[in-house]
This record gives C-alpha cells, sequence and structure tokens, in this order.
C-alpha cells in the first residue's frame, strides 16, 4: 500500500467513523423499538435471546460498502435479530432456530438458503 493508499485510507477510516458516531442514536432507537439493544462493538454479533447485538462499521468499510450501503445492512441486521428474537419466544421457537442455525453452520448453499429465508420473513 502506498503512502497515499494509506492517507486515503485513513480519511476514509475517519469519515466513516464520523458518518457512524452521528448515526449511532438513530441505530440504537430503531433496535428499542424492536426490543433489541443494538451498539458498536468489536464485531458482528447477535444474541436473540438476550436481545443483543453488536456491530463494526470497520467491517463494512473493509468490505468496500458506503455510508448509506453500511446503514441499511447496519438496520436490516437489526430485523434479523427481531425475527429470531421473536422465534424464539413461540411456541417450539427453539428447536426452529436451532434447525436454522444449524443450516447458517453447515455453510455453502445451505448457508445461502437460510439468508435468504431470514430476508423474506
Amino acid at each position: 500500500m502506498t503512502s497515499v493508499d494509506s492517507t486515503n485510507r485513513s480519511m476514509r477510516e475517519e469519515a466513516f467513523d464520523s458518518f457512524f458516531k452521528k448515526q449511532e442514536r438513530l441505530i440504537s432507537d430503531y433496535a428499542q423499538v424492536a426490543g433489541i439493544t443494538f451498539q458498536r462493538g468489536p464485531g458482528w454479533a447477535i444474541d436473540a435471546e438476550k436481545g443483543q447485538a453488536f456491530y463494526d462499521p470497520k467491517l463494512l468499510l473493509d468490505r468496500g460498502y458506503s455510508e448509506t450501503e453500511a446503514l441499511f445492512l447496519t438496520l436490516h441486521e437489526t430485523e434479523h435479530c427481531r425475527d429470531a428474537k421473536e422465534i424464539l419466544s413461540s411456541p417450539g421457537g427453539r428447536k426452529i432456530q436451532e434447525t436454522h442455525m444449524a443450516l447458517y453452520k453447515e455453510g455453502g448453499r445451505k448457508k445461502v438458503m437460510a439468508n435468504v429465508i431470514d430476508d423474506i420473513h
């Protein structure tokens, strides 16, 4: 990486960080409506049972997302957590969620299918 690339990346990181600092209230408020605590953390993680989720803007920056795309994805992931929390609270929900998460763990096409199901649920 050249010094110009490094400088550009540093400037983009600062802009991305500033953007997310401005949006933290929106993300938090949106998640609270769904009964979830969603906050910045060291990676992406969801604990639907506790109603907690963490997001990491740096991961989105590293993957080349724009600020708008990153914000959309963060709110989108909030909905996944809300859905999982709702499933877990329903009769037989734990078994349904365990079966569903097993598809994610298998990876490949099954993981893609599980994500599509989540997106249309």
